[in-house]
Formats: structure tokens, sequence, C-alpha cells
């Protein structure tokens, strides 16, 4: 197809933290060709303030692969917590056990 660039840049923001916003994330982008590319770092550049780092698509995809793996762990343990506040299993209490604690064992 004529006149038709892809330009990518996967996303890699923490939703509701302060300190990392999506400015000051380092981002990955990239483009089907070297001038798609020069046009997506520009459109980012001017936001970010972190920079950037320019690849291939395809090489890219490996940072949705990381990103996907990040959500896919949260998700999960946001249902063990569903799942434990149903049962009525504290999460705190299972994640930082007292000192004492692990001693009595």
């Amino acid at each position: 197809m004529k006149g038709f660039f892809v330009g990518y840049s996967p996303e890699r923001i923490n939703p509701g933290d302060r300190e990392h916003t999506v400015a000051k994330i380092l981002k990955i982008v990239s483009g089907d060709t070297p001038a798609t590319l020069e046009t997506v770092a520009r459109v980012y550049g001017a936001a970010i303030t972190a920079g950037y780092t320019a690849r291939r698509a395809s090489s890219a995809e490996a940072k949705v692969i990381e990103n996907t793996q990040r959500d896919i762990n949260i998700a999960f343990v946001n249902e063990l917590r569903i799942i434990f506040d149903t049962m009525g299993i504290s999460t705190a209490e299972c994640s930082r056990p007292k000192t004492n604690e692990l001693s009595a064992l």
C-alpha cells in the first residue's frame, strides 16, 4: 500500500505511579521505514523527558511481551486477593510475615 506508514511504541506505564509518569519513562520507538522512525522519535521526543531508544518494529515487540507478562502477574494477584478476601484470609498477613512469627517456626 502506498502512502501508509507504521510507527510503533509499546506502552510502558504503571497506572497510579506518580513518580514514574509517562513523561519520565524511557520509551522504545520504531517505524517501518527510517523516515517513519524519525517522525515517531520526534513526536515522543517532544513529550517524553526521559528520552527514547530507536529500534526495529520487530525488536520492539519484545517489550510488549514483557508488558503483557507484568499485566498478567498483576491480574493474577488481584484475583487471588478476591479469593482470599472471600475466604477471610488477609493478603497483608500472607505477604509480610513478622520476624518473631518466622523465628517461632
